[in-house]
């Protein structure tokens, strides 16, 4: 049962993935092919198992079906397991930790391919950290309102005097607004963990960036990133 929602919950990540940064509706229309437009048949929107059947090609066109599609269910999928066997199948919580990391998981790859990030997903991440501390998971609600006046007011400040100095922002809205949801989750005293390995996950990504980036970063990949670690080592000592 875990599984099987794992591999829907994978396969709607996708969907996030593609849909959101391009502004199409999430419901309509249904799931098609990019290249040639036709509408998938419902065999064809199995998770892992189409894309095996298909051999990573569509079936109308033949064009290759990014990989990206299985790794996103095979990684969802991973998640709720891991959780689920820790917290429980019917836990409250340890549903509402598995939507977390979906949407930060979402923010990643959105951040890793155009450097861009979803200001509803981060919305939808603090407002479910509220929820979790309001029911004393992560953190206390006082502490959850700290992290996130600290962690969005941090950046903003940052930037706010590279800006001043060389004229142009440093870091991105997004990810203040990112950070900012993130501390509302854990609290104000995990944002120096999660900014320190954020920090070496983005420098490292950057290195496999460059030729399509530039000299800019994805921290919002590493924000993401560290805070699904920093999420599953909780779930997994508690």
């Amino acid at each position: 049962f875990c599984i099987s929602i794992g591999m829907c919950l994978g396969s709607f990540a996708s969907v996030l993935i593609y849909r959101l940064p391009r502004s199409i509706n999430l419901l309509v229309p249904g799931s098609h092919c990019p290249y040639c437009n036709n509408t998938l048949k419902a065999m064809y929107l199995i998770p892992i198992f189409s894309y095996v059947l298909l051999r990573g090609k569509c079936a109308f066109c033949s064009s290759k079906i990014s990989r990206l599609y299985p790794v996103n269910e095979i990684f969802i999928t991973a998640m709720v397991v891991i959780i689920t066997s820790n917290a429980g199948p019917y836990s409250i919580h340890g549903w509402l930790a598995i939507i977390l990391i979906l949407c930060l998981y979402v923010q990643a790859v959105i951040d890793f391919k155009i450097l861009s990030l979803s200001t509803y997903l981060s919305g939808i991440i603090g407002l479910l950290g509220f929820t979790l501390n309001y029911l004393n998971f992560f953190t206390s609600i006082i502490d959850s309102l700290l992290g996130l006046t600290l962690g969005y007011s941090s950046f903003w400040l940052i930037n706010y005097i590279y800006k001043k100095i060389k004229g142009i922002d440093g870091i991105g809205s997004g990810d203040y607004l990112l950070l900012g949801a993130v501390g509302g989750v854990f609290g104000s005293s995990s944002l120096g963990i999660i900014l320190l390995s954020s920090s070496i996950i983005s420098i490292g990504l950057h290195y496999f960036t460059k030729t399509i980036h530039g000299e800019r970063i994805p921290l919002g990949t590493g924000i993401a990133l560290s805070s699904i670690i920093f999420l599953v080592l909780i779930i997994l000592n508690k």
